[in-house]
């Protein structure tokens, strides 16, 4: 069979042509999966970012097939047989990775909302999962990406209440251990002066309560004002981060529900950076603080996968109400 690669179409210039040295400057990564050699462009590239940005479009990604290489493909079906041997459940890669497309592009409602359809989804997968009938997966998703209306799956989620103290510290926490390097440093900086949090000194009760009204009070203004009109550019930065992290496979030793997890830790550091540092800022101070995220991240060395999952288990916020509450703080 011929070689499958996919490319995203906000660079769509970049399929079979590509060449890792000619063009070396754009930071490209060849991920085999399951489905396919995915060329994944990481954010780590400030110009990335902003062709991202600019692409108001739902992000579409092209299978192409490369031409027959008797060598080659034999070692990639090899690789395939090994990876799914190890994990079973790699086999439901492509329909879960649809499953979380799909759900995540849903512009009908915003992106917090989109999350916690999401949750509800891979919650009923893990389920499946748990009773031994994972080959029900795909009919599953045919079935949930069909519906044309969430509403019953929100209402699910009505009771709850964003926990603004609780996004915010867990956003932090998160940030602070890619606080490794002066620029990032600078960027920390400026959200815990927005917040009012001066780290020389324990927090009192009264100033705890005067860092979450700060944050409020930035969300509101980063939402209702930067973001009017740009809503595509977070839906955007999660979904090349769904392919980038191979979601949701980003640890396949740990279950698909904990990989969700992670998958909301990530989008809340995101989300609570942004919204404290971009206040009196524009678009490139928000490429420049996406860059600098990814290359944090990217360049962590250590299983940040698990490490942040086991911490969030361990606190006992492992579930699908603690989740729902993170992503709408």
């Amino acid at each position: 069979m011929s070689y499958p690669l996919i490319a995203p179409d906000f660079y769509k210039e970049y399929t079979e042509s590509w060449d890792r040295e000619k063009n070396g400057d754009i930071p490209c990564e060849i991920i085999f999966t399951p489905a396919a050699a995915e060329y994944v462009f990481t954010l780590n590239n400030v110009d990335t970012v902003m062709r991202l940005m600019a692409h108001k479009e739902k992000l579409n990604f092209q299978m192409y097939n490369l031409k027959p290489d008797a060598e080659r493909d034999a070692a990639y079906e090899k690789q395939n047989k090994e990876k799914l041997a190890l994990f079973p459940l790699l086999q439901y890669y492509w329909p879960l990775k649809t499953l979380m497309m799909n759900i995540l592009q849903r512009r009908e409602a915003n992106f917090e909302k989109r999350m916690l359809v999401l949750n509800y989804a891979i919650k009923a997968v893990q389920e499946i999962i748990d009773r031994n009938q994972a080959e029900a997966i795909p009919a599953f998703v045919s079935q949930f990406i069909a519906r044309e209306d969430y509403s019953d799956v929100l209402a699910y989620f009505a009771e709850l209440r964003p926990a603004l103290d609780y996004s915010m510290n867990d956003g932090l926490s998160l940030l602070d251990i890619f606080n490794t390097n002066p620029q990032f440093g600078e960027i920390m900086n400026t959200i815990y002066g927005n917040l009012g949090i001066d780290r020389s000194k324990e927090a009192t009760k009264e100033d705890i309560e005067r860092h979450v009204k700060n944050y409020f009070e930035l969300k509101k203004s980063f939402y209702t004002g930067f973001l009017k009109g740009r809503e595509h550019y977070i839906e955007n930065i999660m979904v090349n981060y769904l392919w980038a992290l191979s979601m949701p496979f980003a640890d396949p030793s740990i279950s698909v529900w904990d990989n969700y997890v992670f998958f909301c830790a990530l989008y809340n550091a995101i989300k609570v950076m942004l919204t404290c540092y971009m206040k009196d800022k524009d678009d490139s101070d928000f490429a420049y603080a996406v860059a600098m995220f990814s290359y944090q991240f990217h360049n962590t060395p250590r299983d940040i996968v698990r490490e942040v999952v086991k911490v969030i288990k361990d606190a006992g916020e492992g579930n699908n109400g603690d989740m729902a509450m993170l992503v709408l703080g």
